[in-house]
């Protein structure tokens, strides 16, 4: 049976075009480090208990729109704009990033970031941006909006 050099060389050209987008997808589900330096990670119930008393800022790391279908009560977009590399960590952190203007002037206000869940990277990247800006209260959700949820704890629309 004679092979098709036509479609071998589509099935070629397929197999290149989809390797970045495979990198992409490993990038997104690439998981988060499990400490933050300068910074503390905190549970669902932790944060619970700070927005029910009223003592941090929430900042919602993640797009505008999926800020839109669903947040923390009281928190506040930021919008971490975060670029997926092969390798989730390669990009520095930066302030320029993200909308500042939504963050508390005071740097010793307590500030919990969160973004989706453990492969928020966008919300790791803001907390450490701000450490690096002298914010001395930063607080990490590392299981994010995800893990509120899993707790069965309110959400604002």
């Amino acid at each position: 049976m004679p092979v098709d050099r036509n479609l071998i060389s589509l099935f070629t050209l397929l197999i290149s075009l989809c390797s970045p987008l495979l990198s992409f997808a490993d990038a997104r589900n690439a998981e988060t480090p499990t400490s933050l330096d300068g910074g503390k990670i905190v549970t669902a119930a932790e944060a619970r208990q700070l927005q029910e008393e009223g003592k941090a800022f929430f900042a919602d790391c993640r797009s505008v729109f999926n800020y839109g279908k669903g947040h923390i009560p009281g928190a506040k977009p930021v919008n971490y704009q975060h670029v997926y590399k092969k390798e989730a960590s390669a990009a520095k952190p930066s302030l320029k990033k993200m909308d500042v203007s939504k963050l508390p002037v005071a740097k010793d206000t307590v500030i919990v970031f969160y973004s989706h869940g453990t492969t928020g990277w966008k919300s790791y990247k803001a907390a450490k941006a701000a450490i690096e800006a002298g914010y001395s209260q930063i607080l990490w959700l590392r299981g994010g909006l995800q893990s509120w949820v899993k707790a069965e704890y309110p959400i604002e629309y």
